[in-house]
């Protein structure tokens, strides 16, 4: 970075337009020039180089001042306490586009909410998709997290501006989420083997998200009282092993319909002595459930493809190239919402989610359901 250059450090003195001019390296290690308005003589020349030391603590002093209270400074406290979360690998890339955006060495009171609502307002993906309102909902909790930090020290003037504001209502595309079909489900299984028949029979069966079933061990899965303890996950943007929260560290009912892939995939750990359900061919720890999908490469050209997987593989095969693994999960919510296996509340604890937030994803896929409800109901009967 800045190691191997000079910072705040007096050049020369230099003679420009009639007077002596000061270069020195500013704290990026730039070079600049301050004019002094001394005119040029020996004894002015030698007062200078007097107090060039002076000069140099007086640009440190302000380079620390600027560095300890700019945008990036609170940028990166905040980065550091999320060190331990399962989302910080999601936020030091919001941080970074935030720091590239407001600049690093802003004041967090020089940032205006005009500025807040143009960025929000052409926040796009890596392939210039924009974004939908709930994924901009997270991006204004970080930045929010950001100026908080900012607002503790009595570095804003007019509290903090991003919490204040409120999202503007926009129109989203249509969700991508479509959940397999019993038929598609039974079309996937019948076209697979191994691993990935057992990895698609886990996630109908129990609604785990796929890093979380790519996680699973044996202590994991109690036969005896039929439950699954879902304890960590792998994902390839985490640096740890933390589930998406701490509500998503849960015990999961075991259906039947899951019990004969649990079985047999600890029976292929135990073939390779390992202790986790999905480990490698040399029985070693699973990275993520790229394992699965195939790993996702990146060109010199910039354009993103994926090196095949299982997944990715099979997918293709049976005629649905545009699936995603985790509509496994989705699957499993819907099901258990048509068939009335569990009730909402026991569907949103197995998956780890609020009753609201199942409601809000799965009930537009079953639409008229209500019509088919019993008419002789008695809501009265005692």
């Amino acid at each position: 970075m800045l190691e191997n250059k000079k910072r705040n450090k007096v050049k020369s003195v230099t003679q420009k337009r009639g007077q002596l001019t000061l270069t020195f390296f500013d704290n990026n290690g730039i070079i600049k020039q301050k004019d002094t308005g001394l005119e040029v003589t020996k004894s002015n020349r030698q007062k200078l180089w007097r107090l060039a030391p002076e000069f140099e603590r007086e640009l440190e002093k302000q380079a620390q001042k600027k560095e300890a209270f700019s945008f990036g400074y609170y940028a990166d406290m905040f980065l550091e306490l999320k060190k331990d979360t399962s989302k910080y690998a999601q936020y030091k890339g919001y941080v970074k586009k935030f720091k590239s955006y407001f600049g690093e060495d802003t004041l967090p009171k020089d940032i205006k909410l005009t500025q807040v609502k143009k960025f929000f307002a052409n926040i796009t993906k890596e392939n210039g998709v924009g974004v939908v309102r709930n994924t901009k909902s997270v991006w204004r909790s970080a930045l929010g997290g950001i100026m908080q930090l900012a607002l503790e020290d009595d570095m804003l003037d007019k509290g903090n501006i991003v919490t204040n504001w409120k999202l503007p209502k926009q129109d989203d595309p249509p969700s991508k989420i479509k959940p397999f079909t019993p038929k598609q489900v039974k079309q996937l299984l019948d076209n697979c083997e191994g691993s990935m028949h057992n990895y698609i029979g886990i996630g109908v069966w129990t609604g785990l998200r796929p890093e979380e079933e790519i996680a699973l061990m044996l202590g994991d899965i109690d036969f005896k009282a039929k439950l699954i303890h879902v304890r960590r996950a792998f994902s390839k943007h985490g640096n740890n092993e933390h589930t998406k929260n701490y509500k998503s560290m849960r015990t999961v009912p075991m259906l039947d319909g899951a019990v004969p892939f649990l079985k047999a995939q600890i029976q292929y750990a135990a073939s390779k002595n390992s202790l986790y359900l999905f480990c490698k061919e040399d029985g070693k720890k699973p990275t993520s459930n790229e394992d699965i999908t195939g790993y996702t490469d990146l060109f010199k050209n910039g354009k993103r493809t994926r090196l095949p997987g299982p997944w990715y593989i099979l997918k293709r095969k049976v005629g649905l190239p545009n699936a995603h693994i985790h509509w496994t999960r989705h699957t499993f919510a819907v099901q258990s919402f048509k068939t009335q296996i569990l009730k909402p509340q026991e569907i949103a604890g197995a998956m780890g989610i609020l009753l609201r937030t199942l409601y809000g994803h799965y009930a537009k896929y079953i639409d008229n359901e209500h019509e088919n409800i019993d008419r002789k109901i008695d809501l009265f009967a005692v």
